[in-house]
């Protein structure tokens, strides 16, 4: 469904490549004046508002945790102002609550540091590294939900006060990608046309964008974090544990679509995002708007 539409608008509404003139030998080198992206930043300074009081208050170990908070309320408000245009921002407020409530569980690592204090040599240092791995998790996962609302809040904010009109001088300027302004020029033309399909796949454009670009580098890249996430998802295909939907009631989870997957691979992760998510989050969205406005305004 989302497939055959993308390759078609991807062919008739590609952006021009833009290439930047070879500098010849024959001329001297000519001093280039980087203009700072002036619309970029006054979105960006909305966006830093919402964080501004957690990070000014919160405790060093509890910061990303209350910023979660704060992520999922700012997700949800976009959502419920704009149902028909801001789908992504729908799902990523019940992507990031789901997160938050793992950071929780992560958050408690620290507690085991106290029995370590009274265990024998052996029994400690097991919970110390215990302990150690769930801060660590903590503070990636933390890393990766914050970095999302860094990269895309504010462009949502940019559309839903300026337009398309916004869009194209953010894009002009160099602060939008081609392949996100592409989404947004989707999601503008489909609200315009009043052509749904339209706008959800420019959404999941957003989407792709998100788990490519911003998150895999983050949060599943490294030589730290992919061991991680191979044991996560080992564990899951084992147990069934760990990984889940985060379109409300939706049962079938990353394994489901994935047998044998690892969720730190991207293009195992966006087959997950693409066939089963996406496709669950509009077809909930579509049969129970009520309660989803019910969900997010708990937020």
């Amino acid at each position: 469904m989302f497939g055959l539409k993308l390759n078609i608008l991807s062919a008739t509404l590609a952006l021009p490549l833009l290439v930047a003139p070879v500098q010849s030998r024959r001329h001297p080198s000519r001093l280039i004046v980087v203009k700072a992206p002036v619309y970029k930043n006054k979105w960006t300074a909305l966006a830093q508002e919402n964080m501004a009081e957690i990070e000014a208050t919160s405790q060093p170990g509890a910061l990303a945790l209350n910023r979660n908070k704060v992520i999922n309320k700012a997700y949800a408000e976009l959502y419920l102002a704009n149902p028909e245009i801001f789908k992504w921002a729908g799902l990523a407020a019940f992507a990031s609550a789901s997160i938050g409530e793992k950071m929780e569980v992560l958050a408690a690592g620290n507690l085991l540091r106290v029995p370590a204090l009274v265990a024998s040599e052996k029994a400690a240092n097991s919970l110390n590294l215990l302990s150690s791995a769930m801060d660590l998790a903590y503070n990636m996962i933390g890393r990766g939900n914050k970095a999302i609302y860094d990269d895309i809040y504010w462009q949502h904010l940019a559309y839903r006060d300026g337009g398309l009109a916004e869009m194209t001088a953010l894009f002009e300027e160099g602060s939008l990608e081609p392949q996100l302004y592409l989404a947004w020029r989707m999601i503008d033309q489909g609200w315009q046309t009043g052509d749904e399909e339209l706008i959800w796949s420019g959404n999941t454009l957003l989407l792709k964008y998100e788990q490519k670009e911003i998150i895999q580098p983050v949060l599943y890249d490294g030589m730290l974090n992919q061991p991680m996430w191979k044991l996560v998802s080992k564990l899951h295909q084992t147990l069934g544990v760990l990984i889940a939907s985060p379109v409300p009631e939706e049962q079938k989870s990353f394994r489901d679509c994935v047998p044998g997957g690892n969720l730190g691979n991207y293009e195992d992760r966006w087959k997950w995002c693409v066939e089963k998510i996406m496709p669950a989050w509009q077809s909930y969205e579509t049969k129970q708007p009520a309660k989803v406005r019910e969900l997010l305004r708990e937020f």
